[in-house]
């Protein structure tokens, strides 16, 4: 995944979170791959989300290690499902929003994680006071 995408993921969920924050964006962990009768390991970097608040069958504290590896996977399947989704993000990576935010995390989870993000954030404006 590109790191300004990477980074764009981050700041939606950091800035329209309701019950989960990024407790760490930058994690390295050593994840074990087998394949082809053989194990090997590699480094890859990893989200972790961490709820602050209890939701549904999540209780406070509960954390969520994401490997990049995972969203990348989700980012392809969704580019695959949405063509409109695929003709932004090649124009710019800038483009993400808070749904493709919830999309991605939620297929990346395989459907354990809803982020439920905030749509009127202190960072957006909410439609009514738009001219």
């Amino acid at each position: 995944m590109r790191h300004t995408l990477y980074k764009r993921l981050v700041y939606w969920i950091d800035a329209n979170q309701t019950w989960i924050e990024v407790v760490n964006d930058n994690l390295y962990k050593e994840q074990l791959i087998k394949g082809r009768g053989r194990t090997g390991y590699w480094v890859s970097r990893n989200l972790m989300l961490k709820a602050y608040r209890s939701n549904g069958a999540y209780k406070k504290g509960t954390i969520w290690i994401i490997p990049e590896n995972d969203l990348d996977k989700a980012l392809a399947a969704y580019r695959k499902k949405d063509p409109l989704f695929k003709q932004r993000i090649k124009t710019s990576p800038d483009s993400l929003t808070a749904k493709d935010t919830e999309v991605i995390i939620q297929m990346a989870t395989y459907g354990l994680v809803r982020l439920e993000l905030d749509k009127y954030s202190i960072f957006t404006i909410p439609e009514i006071y738009k001219l």
